[in-house]
């Protein structure tokens, strides 16, 4: 009697019964019979481990041969393999550029595959350039900054089995780095799908290159709200022994609008058509040896993403046959909270007697931009009525109090008078 392990499987050891033998080389087991008599039957049997992956329902055959004299009897059994349907994701993150002068700005590209043969759902990708003065730039579509612009965030809805997804961005370093020695930095990048957490790194040498240009950018405001102008300045310095031209392009955020004739020093904002982009430029033709030039300008906040947001401006300086320099300022934008509150109060009765109950009502409202939180406490001539603390008030809502109170003192109503003169005109007559 032979069989043959299937295809896709592997014997378990110690499984094989009735003194099979097993040929490894041919995964074969062969089981020998000395005397079957009739109207009995042997047990012979072995059990086997799917190990085979595929991507698709798949048939796993088996057949026994039974040989006696010259005679073969056959008999095939089979199995539907059935695939686990799941994506499989790996991340890379690689520099384009291994090794680069200080203060050029090195690019990274983020890849992930899904290698899998279901799709990925939900996934995120982050990336993180580190704290302090290290600021994530020019992210590939769909990135969105994070705190600060210390990372950038990807979100992606699905991808597919076998498909590949890439980012890509840049990353701006402190002029501190790779000024004097060679800096070996590494930037990370995370993965994250379900309870899956992916990560890779990637490592770019910055070497130290002659500096004779430095800047230095300044904003005036280190918080603002949504409307409100900012006042920037970028002072250049020529640090070397001759005068040079020089260039400086500022980039101002999103949301950030600059103020045309606020520029100083002939600088102009760059525009597409008629469309002004988020770029100011100045030409200056000589900068002297240690005569730092402050040029500046003024700009208006239209926009954030959110309540609050981080705003970071870039300024790059650069000199015939001298690296470019930059610096930035960070201004933190906020939507600010204006309620606009209004009282009406009401009695239900303008004419009442004594002993009679007046119902006042007063109605609070607020029809401004945010919340308001209240601690109430209404006077009527000068006597504390009631002191309640009322939560969070959304905008255009109103607050309606009544206050049922017991007349004591009324004014005297003018009715009897006028009855007991009709009388005594009566008695007259």
């Amino acid at each position: 009697m032979v069989d043959a392990i299937p295809v896709g499987t592997e014997l378990i050891d110690g499984s094989i019964t009735a003194g099979g033998v097993y040929d490894p080389d041919n995964k074969l087991i062969t089981w020998t019979v000395d005397e079957l008599l009739s109207g009995t039957f042997a047990d012979l049997g072995f059990s086997v481990t799917v190990v085979g992956e595929y991507d698709n329902y798949t048939i796993i055959g088996n057949r026994a041969d039974l040989y006696f004299d010259d005679k073969t009897y056959t008999d095939t059994t089979s199995t539907v393999y059935r695939p686990v349907f799941k994506p499989e994701l790996s991340i890379e993150k690689v520099a384009v550029e291994d090794t680069i002068s200080s203060g050029n700005l090195p690019h990274f590209i983020i890849t992930v595959r899904n290698t899998g043969n279901a799709s990925a759902f939900d996934v995120t990708v982050v990336d993180s350039v580190g704290g302090g003065e290290n600021y994530a730039w020019e992210p590939s579509t769909g990135g969105v900054f994070g705190t600060d612009h210390h990372t950038v965030i990807w979100t992606f809805d699905e991808i597919a089995a076998q498909e590949t997804v890439t980012m890509e961005l840049s990353v701006m370093y402190p002029e501190s780095i790779g000024g004097v020695d060679t800096t070996d930095i590494i930037n990370f990048a995370f993965g994250y799908h379900n309870d899956e957490v992916l990560s890779d790194t990637a490592h770019v040498v910055i070497l130290p290159s002659p500096r004779y240009l430095e800047v230095d950018k300044a904003v005036d405001k280190a918080s603002a709200p949504v409307g409100d102008t900012l006042y920037y300045e970028i002072e250049v310095l020529n640090t070397a022994e001759y005068s040079f031209p020089t260039e400086i392009s500022d980039f101002l955020p999103e949301g950030v609008y600059a103020i045309p004739g606020t520029i100083s020093h002939g600088g102009q904002i760059v525009y597409q058509g008629m469309m002004q982009t988020n770029e100011i430029h100045w030409y200056l033709e000589a900068l002297e040896p240690n005569e730092p030039v402050a040029v500046s300008f003024k700009a208006w906040i239209y926009s954030i993403n959110g309540l609050v947001d981080t705003l970071v401006n870039r300024a790059v300086a650069g000199g015939t046959y001298h690296p470019e320099v930059r610096d930035t300022a960070v201004t933190i934008a906020y939507i600010p909270v204006e309620p606009e509150l209004h009282v009406v109060k009401s009695v239900d009765k303008p004419i009442a007697m004594v002993g009679d109950t007046l119902n006042y009502s007063i109605e609070i409202s607020n029809t401004g931009d945010d919340g308001l939180f209240m601690n109430w406490n209404p006077m009527i001539h000068g006597h504390s009525v009631f002191r309640p603390s009322w939560p969070m008030m959304p905008w255009s809502e109103a607050l309606l109090l009544t206050l049922p109170l017991s007349t004591f003192r009324t004014a005297r109503l003018p009715i009897p008078r006028l009855l007991l003169s009709m009388n005594k005109s009566a008695k007259r007559s």
